[in-house]
This record gives structure tokens, sequence and C-alpha cells, in this order.
């Protein structure tokens, strides 16, 4: 929707500091009520139980040209990391612009439309250099994204939002006004079906050791039989936990938890923190690659991260439970610290590197070969990625004879 809305703001082009409406939307408040509002009205309006029902766009002439993108992290069912629109109209037969209409999203709330480079561009040919240079660098200073972990850094969509208009230029310019070798810029990249295969080399003649088997879950996974946490039917006395998280700063110390309201609430059980647990306090032993630390399932005293898991309240609802967790209070000691490592980047310049980063193994050149046609230098980065869950992170525990099942 949102960016279906930017889209559209291209269409509300602005003449002498004035708005040209010429986007209506028509909105449904029951069957028998209808009405239009502008793009700037829809804005403003409580849209509870309404519904769009039209979008009327205006004809565009032949002297118009439009581009637009969205960058997503994938292609399908993702919202734009950012999306651009663009829309040129030309004095007919030049290449001179009349008007232009420049929108971003996903740059700040405040931020749609590019309104100083839309005027720097009247009455120019955007397919020369110059013209080129000057609408980028009025572009780059007009467009200062918010930071919005943990979507890309602000640097990064600035970036790619400058991009995006070279690309559109280079997608609209003339043949006869653009080098061969800078075409591909501006189209857009073809993606074949996607396919994989995994090949495992093993050796015949040492089998079973190293013969490929399936893994014991996979015929019941596959075939739907498998039985998840939210499968199970309810069981006897079964009871439900809610985490209490941390709402300070990192560095903060727990000095005591106060779970009086919390525990008035009928159906709530109990609350346990970090005390409570009779055995270690950690799920993440040592012994498993890359892991140097402890985490704690509780927080025992010093906040790591905002939103830290410190307690639980259990009671006989889930319902109950969220609500009771929210009522637990939490008396902290707030100290002075330093500013928090958000970042790999962060952590390599700072001066806790050493004891943060963990050096698996490193090898070292013996010497530099002498058949060396090129050498590269650069960057090249390859960010972390979003977990993108297709189920909730729950579980259920079963008492039994043995000790306990966990689903």
């Amino acid at each position: 929707m949102i960016y279906i809305i930017e889209l559209l703001c291209l269409y509300d082009v602005k003449f002498d500091n004035k708005t040209q409406v010429n986007v209506l939307l028509i909105i449904a408040e029951d069957v028998n009520k209808k009405k239009s509002l502008s793009l700037p009205e829809f804005l403003k309006t409580n849209m509870k139980r309404k519904i769009i029902i039209n979008v009327m766009l205006p004809p565009l002439s032949r002297c118009h040209i439009f581009k637009s993108y969205k960058i997503m992290p994938r292609s399908q069912n993702a919202h734009a990391v950012v999306n651009a629109g663009f829309l040129f109209k030309l004095k007919r037969n030049t290449n001179y612009i009349e008007n232009a209409t420049i929108v971003y999203g996903s740059i700040s709330p405040k931020f749609i439309h590019a309104s100083k480079t839309e005027a720097v561009l009247i009455g120019k040919d955007p397919y020369i250099n110059e013209t080129l240079q000057l609408a980028l660098k009025t572009l780059s200073d007009e467009i200062n994204p918010e930071e919005a972990p943990p979507e890309p850094s602000s640097a990064y969509r600035k970036m790619l939002a400058l991009a995006l208009y070279y690309k559109a230029i280079l997608s609209l310019c003339p043949a006869d006004k653009l080098d061969p070798k800078y075409r591909s810029g501006g189209e857009a990249i073809k993606r074949q079906t996607s396919k994989g295969t995994q090949i495992f080399d093993t050796d015949k003649s040492v089998w079973p050791l190293n013969q490929p088997v399936p893994k014991l879950e996979a015929l019941v996974q596959c075939s739907g039989e498998a039985t998840f946490a939210n499968d199970l039917p309810t069981q006897t006395d079964e009871v439900f936990g809610a985490f209490v998280c941390a709402d300070a700063k990192p560095g903060s110390i727990i000095q005591e938890f106060d779970a009086s309201e919390a525990l008035k609430i009928p159906g709530v059980v109990a609350f346990y923190s970090a005390k409570d647990i009779p055995g270690d306090n950690s799920f993440t032993p040592l012994n498993l690659p890359f892991l140097t630390v402890k985490e704690e399932i509780m927080c025992s005293k010093e906040i790591k991260f905002y939103g830290q898991a410190v307690g639980i309240i259990i009671a006989n609802r889930e319902k109950v439970a969220n609500r009771a967790a929210e009522l637990v209070k939490i008396k902290y000691q707030s100290v002075d610290i330093k500013k928090p490592l958000i970042t790999i980047e962060d952590v390599l310049k700072s001066p806790e590197k050493n004891q943060r980063v963990t050096t698996d193994k490193t090898v070292e050149p013996t010497d530099i070969g002498h058949d060396v046609k090129c050498v590269l230098h650069g960057d090249f980065k390859i960010d972390t990625q979003y977990h993108y869950y297709m189920e909730p992170q729950t579980c259920v525990t079963k008492l039994t004879e043995d000790g306990m099942e966990v689903y």
C-alpha cells in the first residue's frame, strides 16, 4: 500500500508551489456512501471501516516518460528497501524537461518528493552529463535517510536512491546519446528460473561410512505427519509462559522485580527470574563452534540488549500470561556506558575487537605468485540475513516418567 501511494504521488504535479490534484481515490464507507479524496486528503483520513474501491489516474500524453523501481530483499512478499518513481514531461519534439516529478519511499517518514531536484531539472536536457551531475548532487543534498535498524544503513539507502535515478536516466536515454557500454545499466536484470543441485563426493569402498542417507525426520516432515508445537492438543494442567523483557538501555543493572500486580490477575500461577534456575543459566555451551561467551537464558544482572529476557510469567492462558508479563515492574540502576556496538563494522573499529572477534584459522601466504596477470583491490561484503520465520518461536514441554518431551 505504501509503495502504491508513493507512486500515485507522481501524478500530483507541482506548479508554482501549488499542487495540481490529478489522482483521486474513491473511498466507500458503506454500500451507498462513497467519496473522492485527493492523496493529501487520503493521508489524513481515518480508514477504519472504509475501503478503497477505485483509483482514478489521468491519462499521460506522449510527452511523458515514466520509470519506477522497487528494490527488495526478496522478489516476492517483501517491503521495499528503497523504492522510487520518476515522471518527466518533455517539451514537444525536444529532450528538455517541462516538468519533473521524483518520489522515493523508505527514506524517511517526512520525505517523499525530491522537490529541489525536480526544480533544477526544469528546462534542461536530462541526458547530458552536466545535467546528470547537477541532479545527482542536488539529490544527494536533499536525501537524508533515517537510521531504522534492522533495515540497511542510511548510507546504503542514500547510495541506492542515487543509483536508481542514474538507472532511470540510462533506461530512458535515446540510443544516439548513450555509449553502448553503459546501456545495460538501465536494463532490468533478467533472472532465469532458479535451480540447484547438491553433489556429495563419497568413497563407495568404505560404505556405509560417508554413505549419504536421508535424515531420520525427513519422511514424516515431508508427508506432513510430523507433530509440531501448534499441532499438540491441550494437555492436562497445561500452563503458558510469557517472557518479561528488559526495557532499559544496555549496561543497566537489575536491582529488583515487582511482580505483585501481575500475580493478582486470575489465572497467573508464578513469576520466575534467573535466581530460580537451578542449573547453568545459559543456552550457549562453549564446546560448540564460534561460541566464546555464555548467553544467559534470563538476565541475572547486567542488561546486554534492549528486550533481553529477564523473567517469565506462568499462567493458565496465553493471553493472560502476555498481559501479566507487561505488568511486571523492573527497577534498574542506570549506569553511564559508552556508545553500543551495533554492527560488525563498529566492533572491528573498536578497542574491543580482540575480545569480540575469534579467529578460527588464518593462512598466511608464504610466497608471491610469479604467474599473476592481474591484481584486484577492493572490498566485497556479504551482509547478514534477517530471519524470516515461517512459524512461531514456541515449544511445548510434557513431563514423562523418564524426564521430559520437548516439541
